[in-house]
């Protein structure tokens, strides 16, 4: 086999693992994205359920939102910061 064969074959075979990496990248990101979409939702539903409330259920739901929050707000930073990371 020429050089140029053995060349075209390395470089096919790299391109092919980048495409597969890739996809799975991408799977990857949908997964995140979904999780943060979920957890923004549960966090939406329960602010409105707070505007609505009153008196001690107002203090329960808060207490409720604060943790929805708080998660929510853990998650996304961390992706965040793994993205950061990747382009650095």
């Amino acid at each position: 086999m020429s050089n140029r064969d053995e060349y075209l074959k390395s470089m096919h075979a790299a391109l092919e693992r980048l495409q597969v990496k890739a996809s799975l990248a991408k799977l990857e990101a949908r997964d995140v994205r979904d999780d943060l979409l979920k957890k923004y939702d549960s966090l939406h539903d329960r602010l409105n359920e707070l505007r609505e409330s009153s008196g001690d259920r107002w203090d329960a739901l808060k207490e409720g939102a604060d943790s929805a929050w708080h998660s929510f707000k853990k998650s996304y930073d961390e992706v965040m910061a793994a993205h950061r990371g990747d382009d650095a």
